[in-house]
């Protein structure tokens, strides 16, 4: 008897069926290595903007030679709600553009020797960006050899670039380091704390990077004004828990402005210059995406 073409159809279901149960199982049997993992998602694409201030040293100017920037985006999104988002992503993977934690995507940024210390006091400057899929793990900061500052003589110092990782830095990013306030945009603000990064060794000087990343969405400042405003003059801002970061008063004006400190914790803030006893105050707290005034301090 002639069957209907319609009575292969349960059938063909069924095969098909079979093969999406086969896809998804063998899927879940392990983990995407780095040769499986897509390297163009279809989801998830957002567009990462990339700023850099710093916590200034005292120097007239402190130029970076900043070489590359990347970001590691994680392309299979097995750590995409982890609560350490991959801390096991060791930073070692400087000779691999994709690897099993992701890929490296190189943001729209031209090589240049930045004065760093020009972006103090809430001044920032966008460093790149790029088109991303997915969640952003790691920044990534290729230096050059041609660092070198200027101290307040005018004399001109090179700066040895000292890294763990040859002349790399890495950044890991959090989910509370990402400010999604503009739909399909996350911004990252990355501080370069020049304070302790620049080292005076005899007569030469080492830079050893340190940076963080802060939220201005989450994360509070710290704003108010000096008088008078002498050469010398500093900001400094603990947590009596090791954390310490600060500010370089404008000469115009003596006015300061400190970003990125985490709020529930309690501050004290120092000012301290040449030939004035130090002026302390106590017990400052932040509230998220606010300034917190202090007001005119008067040294005396």
């Amino acid at each position: 008897m002639k069957q209907s073409p319609l009575s292969f159809l349960p059938r063909l279901m069924g095969f098909f069926t079979f093969l999406a149960f086969l896809g998804i199982s063998l899927s879940s049997c392990s983990r995407s290595g780095s040769a499986d993992i897509d390297p163009n998602p279809p989801t998830g694409i957002r567009n990462v903007n990339l700023f850099l201030s710093d916590a200034p040293a005292d120097f007239k100017n402190v130029f970076v030679d900043i070489q590359q920037v990347e970001v590691k985006v994680d392309l299979d999104r097995t750590h995409e709600f982890d609560n350490s988002y991959g801390d096991d992503d060791e930073d070692f993977d400087d000779t691999e553009e994709v690897d099993d934690y992701g890929r490296w995507v190189t943001l729209n940024f031209a090589p240049q020797t930045l004065d760093v210390l020009a972006l103090r006091n809430g001044i920032e400057r966008l460093l790149g960006n790029a088109t991303v899929p997915t969640r952003i793990r790691k920044v990534r900061f290729t230096l050059g050899q041609s660092s070198y500052l200027v101290d307040g003589d005018e004399k001109r110092f090179r700066m040895t670039l000292i890294t763990e990782r040859e002349n790399l830095v890495y950044l890991r990013v959090k989910a509370a380091d990402m400010d999604n306030t503009l739909p399909g945009n996350v911004d990252l603000r990355a501080d370069f704390d020049l304070a302790s990064s620049v080292e005076k060794v005899g007569d030469d000087y080492i830079i050893r990077p340190r940076m963080r990343l802060f939220n201005v969405q989450t994360d509070g400042n710290v704003t108010g004004s000096i008088s008078p405003t002498p050469v010398g003059a500093r900001v400094v801002i603990t947590d009596g828990n090791g954390f310490t970061t600060g500010a370089i008063p404008t000469v115009e004006e003596g006015f300061f402005r400190v970003r990125g400190l985490k709020p529930g914790t309690v501050y004290t803030v120092t000012v301290i210059a040449p030939d004035y006893t130090p002026y302390e105050i106590r017990d400052v707290m932040v509230n998220p995406g606010e300034d917190t005034p202090l007001g005119e301090i008067n040294l005396r």
